[in-house]
């Protein structure tokens, strides 16, 4: 997924359902993955949306002070809405 895509490229959900049909196991997508509405249109194809940058950008755009941990928590409740 790129930054600023709304949905996963058509492939993912061709290979993600090829992976799951290999494993047991579940099947995450990341990569690009940075607002909620991309966390959940990647989840209607896998298990699981894989969220790392956008949380490291957040980190890094307000850092250590009482700000920075508000923010990410504001962001990972987003993500949570939105996967329900």
């Amino acid at each position: 997924m790129s930054p600023g895509c709304g949905s996963p490229p058509a492939e993912v959900a061709s290979w993600t359902r090829k992976v799951a049909e290999a494993t047991r196991l579940p099947v995450a997508v990341g990569f690009g993955i940075s607002s909620p509405a991309m966390a959940a249109a990647a989840t209607r194809h896998a298990d699981a949306a894989v969220v790392g940058s956008a949380c490291v950008k957040i980190v890094e755009r307000y850092g250590r002070g009482s700000r920075g941990p508000a923010e990410l928590s504001r962001f990972v409740r987003s993500l949570k809405k939105a996967l329900r």
